[in-house]
């Protein structure tokens, strides 16, 4: 299905609204999905907006703390994609002036969204950025059905011609992409999860009571504690199975007077990621770096002003079985 941006926003802003959020925040949702879908990552498209709208909102103002060389921010409830898009202008003037910052969000409502989509955003500003979030609890203890961290992704970003984004979760899959399987009618892929016995398992329907495996056995799952722990400490955002506070996201933002000369940056990086695409490993025609993207450059904001947005026919007929038509 083809649908314009507008359109797009014209059916799901209202229903983000109706949820609770004020209307710039509901915007700013709905727009950070259908960027998503601009871009292909449908895992972390308007595929979500059903989970989004199971939250209520609270409409009012998030509650900036600031120090020298930290932004934190109380949320009080927003959506999480919003108030994320507010810490990162609030950053961006800071970093006017500061080459080095460390932002902390937390007590919002709802997914936190895409961090490559943030640190895309940042690089456009010509910020460098390393993101971490954690989530609900989903990935096991190795050897074990048993959760503890979230699917707790991180993002880099770094600015240039292209911008260098790389975005992965802890987990073997993200959340959304093992739960657009569902969607899609496709089998969770081997190796992905386990039953609460800690058994391997491919059927979703077991995921319930079970677990998502970390990626790389036990590296998986310490990066998934890592951020757990970070997240807690830097933001307040709730730590492990028992804690009730919410999710959280840390940002460490660095402005271009943190680098060393401008231009040998770019030349080091440059001749890196040239090094990257050139290599070959044996049988395959080409090699890339997995969960990472080599944006053309384009502004962040392009995606309002095209033509189009392809939405998969799986993700708009999951949407209208959950009252979300598109029209």
């Amino acid at each position: 299905m083809r649908l314009t941006p507008a359109d797009l926003l014209d059916s799901l802003v209202p229903r983000a609204v109706a949820a609770g959020m004020s209307g710039q925040d509901a915007r700013r949702v709905v727009a950070h999905y259908v960027a998503c879908d601009y871009l292909g990552r449908h895992a972390h498209g308007i595929f979500w907006m059903p989970a989004v709208l199971e939250t209520l909102y609270a409409g009012g103002a998030s509650t900036l703390a600031s120090g020298p060389g930290r932004l934190i921010v109380d949320a009080a409830g927003r959506p999480g994609i919003a108030a994320i898009v507010d810490a990162c202008d609030a950053a961006t003037e800071r970093l006017a002036s500061s080459g080095t910052l460390l932002v902390g969000i937390s007590d919002y409502g709802g997914p936190t969204g895409s961090l490559g989509w943030f640190a895309y955003m940042l690089a456009d500003r010509g910020i460098g950025s390393i993101s971490l979030c954690n989530s609900i609890p989903a990935v096991a203890v190795p050897g074990t059905g048993t959760r503890f961290g979230g699917t707790n992704p991180i993002a880099f970003g770094v600015p240039g011609d292209p911008h260098f984004v790389a975005d992965y979760a802890s987990s073997v899959m993200s959340t959304g992409a093992i739960r657009m399987t569902g969607v899609s009618g496709d089998d969770v892929p081997d190796g992905v999860m386990v039953t609460g016995d800690g058994e391997p398992s491919s059927r979703l329907d077991e995921l319930e009571d079970g677990a998502m495996l970390g990626f790389g056995g036990h590296k998986g799952h310490v990066q998934s504690v890592a951020i757990e722990i970070l997240c807690g400490f830097l933001a307040g955002a709730k730590v492990g199975r028992e804690d009730d506070r919410s999710t959280g996201t840390v940002m460490f933002l660095f402005g271009k007077d943190d680098a060393r000369r401008p231009d040998a940056v770019a030349a080091t990086r440059a001749s890196l990621l040239s090094a990257v695409s050139d290599a070959r490993m044996s049988g395959e025609a080409y090699s890339r770096v997995p969960s990472a993207f080599l944006w053309n450059g384009d502004s962040a904001s392009d995606w309002a002003r095209t033509t189009h947005v392809e939405i998969p026919d799986h993700v708009s007929g999951f949407l209208a079985e959950q009252g979300l038509p598109l029209s």
